[in-house]
C-alpha cells in the first residue's frame, strides 16, 4: 500500500488510507518522513473517529505509534468525545479504554460547554 500512495495522485492516494492500512500508513510515513501521508492518516482519522466502534482501536494504538500522531490522535479523540458523549453507552468498553487525563480533558471541556451555556441563559 505504501508504494501505491507514494506512486499515486495525491486525490486517489487519500482512498488508500482507510481503517485497514493507517496504523502501517503512519508508521511508514514516520519512518521514510512523508509528511503528506501523515497528514493523509490525520486526515482519514478525523473522519473515521465519529464512527465509535473504531475509537478504542484508535486509542488501543496511541502506544506503538510515533509520539506526534498519538498526541493528534488523542486530541481529535478527545474532541469527538466531547461531541458524541451522548452516543456513547454507559456499558461500552470504550469508556474502559479512554486514558485517565483524556477522560479528566473530556469533562472538564463538557463542564466549560455547560457553564458557558448556563451564563447565557
Amino acid at each position: 500500500h505504501f508504494l501505491d500512495y507514494m506512486y499515486s495522485q495525491p486525490v486517489e492516494s487519500k482512498a488508500i488510507v482507510n481503517f485497514a492500512t493507517w496504523m502501517s500508513m503512519a508508521y511508514l510515513a514516520n519512518n521514510f518522513l512523508v509528511p503528506r501521508l501523515t497528514e493523509d492518516v490525520l486526515d482519514f482519522i478525523r473522519t473515521d473517529m465519529y464512527n465509535l466502534d473504531h475509537m478504542e482501536n484508535y486509542l488501543s494504538s496511541v502506544d506503538d505509534i510515533d509520539d506526534d500522531v498519538s498526541n493528534h490522535i488523542l486530541y481529535i479523540a478527545a474532541s469527538v468525545c466531547v461531541e458524541m458523549i451522548q452516543s456513547i453507552q454507559v456499558d461500552s468498553s470504550l469508556l474502559k479504554s479512554i486514558p485517565p487525563t483524556m477522560f479528566h480533558d473530556i469533562i472538564s471541556t463538557l463542564g466549560r460547554s455547560v457553564s458557558v451555556r448556563s451564563a447565557s441563559d
